[in-house]
């Protein structure tokens, strides 16, 4: 049998994490454009490259190279431009994590009816399955977030090469 205080921390802890879900969507959509841009650039590299296989193949082509045209092609159905985990996820989460506090609530409010092995049983594992599904698009935002960062500071590292490389073009030529 679980306790009030257990029962009251799960319930606390699944407001939380529902509120949470919601969170991730708050990170990730001011930096959305940066995420999808560079599925956007994958997906036109792939493109390119297929347009560009596919020209070349005739029907005298090796099937080393009709073989690679099919890679191409299953690699770009691969390219996801809207993560899975922002729309299915997000969502399956926060309606577990919701009918966790349902579950909670009604074990406080109607304890003849809430209080046996079954109802305690379903409401442990709604918990379990809400927490490790918020672990899980929780830890797919961060490698989004990560990867957009990295990316930004890419850029601004090749930028400062290139401003620093300008200098020295500049510094040699007034040495000479």
């Amino acid at each position: 049998m679980l306790t009030e205080t257990t029962v009251s921390t799960i319930l606390e802890a699944s407001i939380t994490g529902a509120g949470l879900i919601v969170a991730i969507y708050a990170l990730i959509t001011p930096i959305s454009s940066k995420i999808f841009e560079k599925r956007f650039e994958l997906l036109k590299e792939k493109r390119t490259d297929f347009d560009k296989l596919k020209k070349e193949i005739t029907s005298e082509s090796s099937k080393k190279d009709l073989k690679q045209l099919r890679t191409l092609a299953s690699e770009i159905q691969k390219i996801r431009t809207f993560p899975k985990y922002l729309g299915f996820g997000v969502l399956a989460v926060f309606m577990l994590y919701i009918l966790t506090v349902a579950t909670a609530f009604n074990w406080f409010v109607y304890p003849n009816l809430y209080r046996d092995d079954t109802s305690e049983f379903i409401l442990r594992n709604l918990f379990l399955v809400s927490t490790i599904g918020f672990l899980a698009v929780g830890g797919y935002a961060i490698i989004d977030v990560y990867r957009a960062m990295r990316q930004e500071f890419e850029q601004m590292k090749k930028q400062k090469d290139e401003v620093k490389n300008k200098i020295q073009e500049m510094i040699d030529a007034l040495a000479d």
